[in-house]
């Protein structure tokens, strides 16, 4: 009878542990800052707040111009949605799948109204930079550079 005890008292916390992890889990939050950009082949203006990105577009994107439009930063968790409206109408959902092994997976979905122009799942290093081109704004395209490690 005491060795049943014993086994139950040494169970519960156990059980309690297993039950309090995920939501101990569920509170990882990491800050990402997304740059809100137009590119277009239209002008050759670069008008971007930091321009360390600049390389970085003209290797990956074969536009002439690109112009920032917004900056924000956003505190991405596993259990919430982050929104982020773009230009045009669209919005940017942010999600954190994971972070392990310095990366954050996270999702990513690009849509308008009920239409869904993106929905991806990327890993950024941590810190990191990931570009994103997206749909169609303001007579050019939307690319979302998402910096992590901020």
């Amino acid at each position: 009878m005491k060795k049943m005890r014993r086994g139950i008292a040494i169970l519960i916390p156990v059980l309690a542990f297993c039950l309090v992890l995920p939501f101990l889990r569920a509170e990882v939050n990491e800050r990402v800052m997304v740059t809100v950009l137009v590119a277009s082949n239209q002008g050759t203006d670069f008008n971007l707040d930091n321009d360390a990105y600049r390389d970085q577009l003209i290797k990956l994107f074969s536009y002439k111009s690109y112009s920032q439009k917004d900056q924000v930063v956003v505190r991405l968790e596993r259990t919430k949605r982050e929104k982020v409206s773009l230009p045009g109408g669209y919005e940017l959902l942010l999600l954190l799948q994971d972070e392990q092994s310095g990366k954050l997976m996270v999702q990513a979905v690009i849509r308008k109204g009920e239409t869904t122009y993106l929905d991806t799942i990327m890993s950024i290093l941590k810190p990191g930079v990931a570009f994103l081109g997206g749909p169609p704004a303001e007579g050019g395209v939307l690319i979302l550079v998402l910096e992590s490690g901020i």
